[in-house]
């Protein structure tokens, strides 16, 4: 077991991979596998209203479809987190499925290499990456652990650039992604599932995937949590409002500073509770040899 944790400033991703891999890192300055994606992606930059949150007959948000409506990203209450943890796991009950079935037929071996807070705006980490060599490795995989581009079209272009240089390509957003700092997000959340949706068009993976026969990675969603500090000292200036840009819905935020909650413990909570549904939607693992694993 080997656990691969890169700690961003306050959007903790990680990985967890199990296997007799080999593990390597990338010298950081600072062909992409088939992913079995839902195909009814959603785009969450359209503009639901309030009275858009469906409601049955106890009270409760009624179950959507794939082919329903957009969620109601602007609803200002706890409905709000319930529809985005059900879209989440409606994401990965549809992807899980297809990257678990054919386990046996993977290599016996992998590599894994791991990067983080290649931070793509800065030139110099541009240059890097256009000298990065494509990994001579049969079965390669690459973890990139968060922090590459707040521009999501930049991100994209990022990530398929990597996809064409290892076999696989996993990925977990760090703080930066989430910055919202063009008026065609609507808060951060829905920004992190735009991303999603730009892994799915590319073939990178988010979720839990075998990689050789006897190897698996774990992404993992965690934000920086304020009961991580000492208790008896009070967050800093600069910790509070570090990540100012992103913008918080209030279902998730559970405060009356959108704009000023890095610390909130909602945060944490919901990228947890993202953890705790794929885990919930995991196949069985046979480990190759039809035995539990």
């Amino acid at each position: 077991f080997f656990f691969v944790p890169s700690i961003m400033s306050h959007l903790g991703t990680s990985f967890l991979s199990v296997g007799p891999s080999a593990l390597g890192g990338l010298s950081a300055p600072g062909g992409s596998s088939a992913h079995g994606s839902c195909p009814c992606n959603r785009s969450f930059n359209a503009l639901p209203t309030e009275s858009s949150l469906g409601q049955n007959n106890e009270g409760s948000p009624r179950r959507r479809s794939c082919s329903t409506e957009p969620l109601p990203i602007d609803a200002d209450n706890s409905a709000t987190r319930n529809f985005f943890e059900a879209e989440f796991k409606r994401r990965v009950v549809c992807a899980l499925p297809p990257l678990w079935a054919n386990v046996a037929s993977l290599p016996d071996e992998c590599s894994v290499y791991c990067v983080s807070d290649i931070h793509m705006e800065m030139k110099g980490n541009q240059e890097w990456l256009d000298a990065l060599p494509a990994c001579r490795e049969p079965n390669s995989v690459l973890l990139v652990a968060g922090d590459v581009h707040h521009d999501v079209s930049k991100l994209k272009d990022t990530l398929a650039r990597l996809c064409g240089k290892y076999s696989r390509v996993f990925y977990v957003p760090g703080n930066h992604e989430l910055w919202v700092t063009e008026k065609a997000h609507r808060n951060s959340v829905t920004k992190f599932f735009e991303i999603l949706d730009i892994c799915d068009q590319i073939g990178v993976l988010y979720v839990p995937a075998p990689v050789a026969r006897r190897t698996r990675i774990y992404p993992l969603f965690t934000w920086h949590s304020a009961d991580l500090g000492d208790p008896d000292v009070s967050p800093s200036f600069h910790e509070e409002l570090f990540d100012i840009f992103c913008k918080w819905p209030q279902g998730i935020n559970l405060s009356d500073k959108p704009n000023k909650s890095s610390l909130c413990p909602g945060i944490p909570s919901f990228f947890t509770a993202l953890n705790v549904l794929t885990a919930q939607a995991m196949p069985q693992d046979t480990g190759g040899d039809g035995s539990d694993w």
